[in-house]
């Protein structure tokens, strides 16, 4: 990061900060001045015995065939240093991985830094914190447990030992980028969790001998870290969630923790304040991102399944952000809205890239015969779905509509949670479309975060989104960093005109925009937009990569997926449209080419999407 950005950047972080989160952020950075003698000090906590049955392993005799031989092809690939990353990407990693290298990137970050002078957000030679991390979170060598468990693979189990004995060498307390963030060392330990029970109750005397071991490297160092070192004020977001759910994981399986971090009763009860802090009543999650909804939304069901005595309205709460979620993401095609980097928790699924899918046939009902099932059994957070042609969630913002085969998703939300606004996008207005199983009109993704900066930025802003804005743009709000806007806009005002039409009207930098979305007679999709004051207005149309695109008049496209056709019909006053190249991204740090289609004209624009 140039000198003159990044000190942009601290200018505008401490102003999002209230004077508390100042001070703890000050505390913080005296504390870590005395880490060196508080380390040493971690090799006299008594970790004392596991609890058995936290968490709870379902019966071994019941493991789906089809899930025995997804964990054995994973478990081959893990191995072998052949990583799927994000579920998309596979990368040759090592055997055991090189914990520091960026694997996209090759850059491999120096180990040995004290951990609060690292700027992992300015890595060197484009590297990516993020990818860094995806390796280091442990989900992998749970699944590679979960193999050993279910086959009584003594040889993964060893590996699993091996690779966790080479990174607590490599990764000592305090050192490097793998301890930069509490959230990290969380998830950590709820894998670690589940890797513990998962050995103790397959492998050899030698085997949890050596496991316990392990626990006394890796637990109390990662539980009094989370504790010593918690996100704090404008950066306590889905992060405070993971922290506190790491810790509850911890003293649920090692109850002795409990004198050095608190009890599992109040880690429970700061973790039910966050969800109902986080998801509003209507289940939409503040951090306006679909994505980071599903990793909060888990965090969160893990928290609960470990209690005993479970609160009504957190349990009312977490139901409602079932039903969100299961009714926002389509299936096959997600395309989700906000910032997404494929997070996981806990390998439950039966595919890393089928996750969402998953996630949301679970919420459903899904058989007995899946994944989620099998290691969760049926969802206690099942409601029953109303049949509305348009759902609307209006303290989130969002609606979802299906009709004539069409799903269409649109977005009234506000930019993000809280005052930076850390995983929101300049999309008010946007509109979604699925025609069936395949996308057509979509949001443009992420890209990825600090190794991405100028592609992110592009993905995040006005440019790449659809909702009607005027030809010169907006201005505000401004991105100032990776998870960082200021100047947000006011939240657009989304209502249910009718039962067959959803409006959104918007008022930003002193214009006001409507936008209606209807589904006609006939089965078309019309989008109207109109803006109060005389002006030119814009609209982009960015279509998923697999269109084919040509202009047959000088107000219609045809557009083309293999054997699907649609055409888009536009008009207004004095219009005009072209077609231009974007970059579009529908996982983390892919990025590919796609078309998109943008239409003028003077104060209002009717798009018209009908399936030939």
């Amino acid at each position: 990061m140039p000198h003159a950005s990044k000190f942009s950047w601290y200018y505008h972080r401490l102003l999002a900060m209230k004077p508390v989160e100042a001070w703890q952020r000050l505390r913080d950075r005296w504390k870590h001045k005395k880490d060196r003698q508080w380390i040493e000090r971690l090799n006299e906590i008594d970790i004392g015995n596991a609890a058995e049955q936290m968490p709870m392993l379902p019966h071994v005799a019941a493991v789906p065939w089809d899930l025995r031989v997804a964990l054995r092809t994973d478990a081959a690939d893990l191995m072998a240093g052949r990583w799927s990353l994000f579920g998309w990407r596979v990368t040759d990693v090592g055997a055991p991985p090189c914990w520091h290298r960026d694997a996209t990137s090759g850059v491999i970050v120096e180990p040995d830094d004290e951990s609060y002078r690292l700027d992992y957000r300015s890595l060197p030679d484009g590297a990516d914190s993020r990818t860094i991390w995806e390796m280091n979170r442990w989900s992998q060598l749970t699944r590679l447990a979960m193999h050993g468990w279910v086959d009584r693979n003594a040889s993964a189990i060893d590996t699993v030992q091996s690779w966790l004995d080479d990174w607590c060498d490599r990764n000592p307390v305090g050192r490097g980028i793998n301890w930069t963030s509490s959230l990290e060392a969380a998830l950590r330990l709820m894998n670690f969790t589940w890797i513990d029970a998962l050995i103790t109750a397959a492998g050899s005397d030698s085997a949890r001998a050596r496991q316990q071991r392990l626990v006394r490297r890796i637990v109390p160092a990662h539980a009094l870290w989370i504790s010593r070192y918690p996100s704090v004020g404008s950066s306590a977001n889905n992060h405070r969630i993971g922290e506190l759910t790491g810790l509850l994981h911890g003293v649920k399986r090692w109850p002795s923790l409990e004198k050095y971090i608190g009890s599992a009763t109040d880690i429970w009860d700061k973790i039910a304040d966050c969800i109902l802090h986080q998801f509003v009543p209507d289940g939409g999650n503040l951090e306006q991102a679909l994505h980071y909804h599903l990793f909060a939304y888990e965090l969160a069901l893990h928290a609960r399944r470990l209690m005993v005595v479970h609160r009504p309205d957190v349990t009312e709460r977490l139901k409602a952000a079932s039903e969100f979620f299961a009714r926002m993401l389509h299936p096959a095609e997600p395309w989700d809205y906000g910032d997404s980097d494929n997070a996981e928790t806990v390998p439950f699924c039966q595919s890393r890239e089928t996750a969402p899918a998953e996630w949301q046939a679970w919420i459903a009902g899904a058989t007995e015969k899946s994944a989620l099932h099998f290691w969760l059994g049926p969802s206690p957070l099942k409601g029953q779905f109303s049949n509305e042609r348009w759902w609307v969630a209006p303290q989130s913002g969002m609606a979802v509509g299906e009709s004539s085969g069409w799903l269409i998703r649109i977005d009234g939300s506000p930019l993000g949670f809280g005052s930076i606004a850390a995983h929101g996008h300049c999309d008010a207005m946007h509109v979604s479309i699925w025609d069936g199983m395949a996308a057509l009109v979509i949001d443009p993704g992420t890209g990825g975060y600090h190794g991405f900066a100028a592609k992110r930025t592009a993905l995040a802003g006005w440019a790449a989104h659809n909702g009607p804005q005027p030809k010169t743009g907006f201005v505000t709000p401004k991105r100032i960093g990776t998870f960082l806007w200021s100047r947000h806009h006011a939240k657009p005002q989304l209502t249910k005109a009718t039962n067959d039409t959803i409006d959104v009207t918007f008022k930003h930098e002193g214009r006001a925009l409507n936008r209606r979305v209807d589904v006609t007679i006939d089965g078309s999709v019309v989008i109207s937009d109109q803006c109060a004051e005389e002006t030119d207005l814009q609209v982009r149309w960015c279509l998923a990569p697999e269109c084919k695109v040509e202009q047959t008049d000088f107000n219609r496209w045809l557009i083309k997926r293999q054997a699907l056709r649609w055409q888009l019909t536009a008009s207004g006053p004095e219009m005009s449209m072209m077609r231009e190249e974007v970059i579009a991204s529908r996982r983390y740090a892919q990025v590919e080419q796609t078309q998109c289609i943008i239409i003028s004209a003077r104060q209002q624009i009717e798009s018209r999407w009908t399936r030939l």
